[in-house]
């Protein structure tokens, strides 16, 4: 399903809102296109027939910066809780810990860029959010064993309800909203659909795994994480390290345009 099309029906609903996709269709994620049974059961079920969208109007941060905190930062409002309505106090921020270090992505970022590539600690990991989901997936971003990037494809895949279901038994997805710093329920709308460098394989954001491609029903592995208010993530984490939004931290289409 067409990004564009789904976000244009969605956006009445949606605070904030989303970009749609743009621009010209790049080659086709994988030639030999290998589809893990679920696909034909969610919807739309030709999703590994279509291809990654050149540009998607939603671009994946790469190159993460992080500060102790957002204070005297002169943050756009688009990156503020509904659009600087509510405090930065009160925005809800994805926290993880790995080896000492402890980190907070705010949902304000990941709400218009829905993947953040990072490394903590030595270890290579993604954290995720689709805002017509309201979910959240923090997962190591390792394929066949190495490092790679995750972006966004421009591609929406609504999985089917009982794996989305189990998905959240399991703990590998968790709800949220933009405020307030608690878990909410996940809602099974279309999908965000991510695709990796290394095999350019498509992956359902919710499932976190893989559909289409060479890593067709491979299993990302799920990196700990929990949701809380950016004050008390800060009074509990003082010596923490919190995502700053772009211009800071840099983004796919940052790195393109650099390269140009």
């Amino acid at each position: 399903m067409d990004r564009r099309q789904y976000l244009m029906g969605a956006a009445a609903g949606l605070t904030g809102g989303l970009a749609g996709c743009l621009g010209r269709a790049a080659p086709r994620a994988d030639g030999g296109r290998r589809e893990s049974p679920l696909v034909q059961h969610g919807l739309p079920p030709t999703v590994c027939g279509e291809d990654v969208h050149e540009d998607p109007g939603i671009y994946a941060i790469t190159d993460p910066v992080f500060g102790p905190d957002w204070d005297g930062l002169d943050v756009e409002a688009l990156y503020l809780p509904y659009n600087g309505e509510f405090p930065v106090e009160e925005m809800t921020v994805v926290s993880v810990e790995h080896d000492g270090v402890a980190r907070a992505y705010p949902l304000t970022i990941l709400w218009h860029h829905e993947i953040v590539n990072d490394t903590i600690a030595g270890l290579p990991l993604i954290v995720t959010y689709c805002p017509l989901c309201r979910s959240g997936v923090v997962a190591e971003r390792r394929v066949n064993g190495e490092p790679t990037t995750f972006a966004v494809s421009g591609l929406l895949w609504k999985a089917p309800a009982v794996y989305e279901g189990a998905a959240a038994a399991q703990n590998k997805t968790f709800g949220a909203v933009a405020t307030g710093g608690e878990r909410t329920q996940v809602t099974n709308n279309g999908n965000l659909v991510l695709y990796d460098y290394a095999t350019r394989s498509y992956w359902s954001q919710i499932l976190a795994q893989g559909i289409c491609g060479p890593k067709a029903d491979t299993d990302l592995t799920i990196v700990p994480s929990s949701v809380a208010r950016y004050d008390e993530w800060l009074a509990a984490h003082p010596d923490g390290e919190v995502l700053l939004p772009p211009p800071h931290s840099k983004t796919v289409q940052d790195v393109e345009r650099a390269t140009e």
